[in-house]
């Protein structure tokens, strides 16, 4: 016996969704160390002013200490932030998306009789 078509489909879109977005969190965390990089050459005063922890351990939070401060004005720092938020808005999408589809699949096994 195999599986319904709709179970098929719905599981191929949730393991899709779930690599492309796994491979969408590399490139945001690379695009992040890019910009922690950038920041501490070019606004080296700046960065060495956060908390150390901002700086080496989490430093999105660094990052976005920096963009609350007033450097978000900067062209330069709002295209490489731009970017950063971008991947993550897509990242968040693939995930409600890959849950949207594991609650169809559920749905469709119990209440509409698809089977594995």
């Amino acid at each position: 016996m195999t599986a319904s078509l709709p179970v098929m489909i719905l599981v191929t879109l949730t393991a899709a969704a779930a690599v492309y977005a796994f491979w969408l969190s590399i490139r945001e965390g690379r695009r992040t160390r890019e910009l922690a990089a950038w920041l501490k050459a070019s606004q080296g005063e700046r960065w060495q002013a956060l908390p150390w922890f901002s700086r080496e351990l989490f430093p999105k939070a660094g990052i976005e200490t920096l963009r609350r401060q007033g450097l978000g004005e900067d062209p330069d720092f709002a295209a490489r932030y731009g970017e950063i938020r971008r991947l993550r808005r897509r990242e968040a999408l693939l995930l409600v998306l890959g849950a949207a589809a594991i609650v169809a699949l559920l749905l469709g096994t119990r209440l509409l009789g698809w089977h594995w």
